[in-house]
């Protein structure tokens, strides 16, 4: 799975960025210094993508801290209050951002992984906080000028690949942080 090579390696590279060496994890990284934050909500068919994943991933991997989920999503509507809960829950963590976007139609269905924030809400016009050390995004939909088509269709339906996408995660975060096993979802 390339995406769970380039998660590993992207995380291998902010691991070093931080001062770590490679095969030189300390049990505190490990438990505790990734946490993976899946942003969206459930009331825009194609913003679902985040919590669909994040559901996933709490199944998957039960010991890694994750949030955005189905039930609990981390949206426009408490996201700033969400973020100051996670910082003071969590000081001094690495976070990987899951979000969709939107891009040209040849672009639709595709991921991308890279060391960065990633900002959410864009797609929608909203002015939201840059958030992640690293970004994955899954391109759900293409932009257009209509909003109606943003945020209603023409798009890929986040259910049938939020399992792999969390697959292809969880696969970059065990790789890399050999932090448990991958549990079936």
């Amino acid at each position: 799975m390339a995406l769970g090579k380039a998660l590993s390696s992207v995380l291998c590279e902010v691991r070093e960025s931080l001062g770590a060496k490679p095969g030189d994890i300390p049990a505190e990284f490990r438990s505790r210094q990734v946490i993976v934050l899946c942003l969206g909500g459930l009331q825009v068919p194609g913003d679902s993508l985040g919590p669909r994943v994040g559901t996933y991933l709490k199944k998957s991997l039960p010991h890694q801290t994750v949030y955005g989920t189905i039930s609990h999503s981390l949206d426009s509507r408490n996201l700033d209050q969400e973020l100051e809960r996670i910082k003071q829950k969590h000081p001094g963590t690495i976070w990987i951002a899951v979000d969709a976007a939107q891009g040209g139609w040849h672009s639709v269905g595709q991921v991308t992984v890279r060391r960065g924030p990633v900002l959410p809400g864009v797609g929608l016009g909203l002015v939201l906080p840059a958030l992640g050390e690293i970004s994955i995004t899954g391109v759900v939909c293409p932009r257009t000028r209509r909003w109606w088509q943003r945020i209603y269709g023409g798009g890929r339906d986040p259910e049938q690949w939020a399992a792999l996408l969390s697959l292809v995660i969880a696969e970059g975060i065990v790789q890399t942080l050999g932090n448990g096993t991958i549990s079936p979802a």
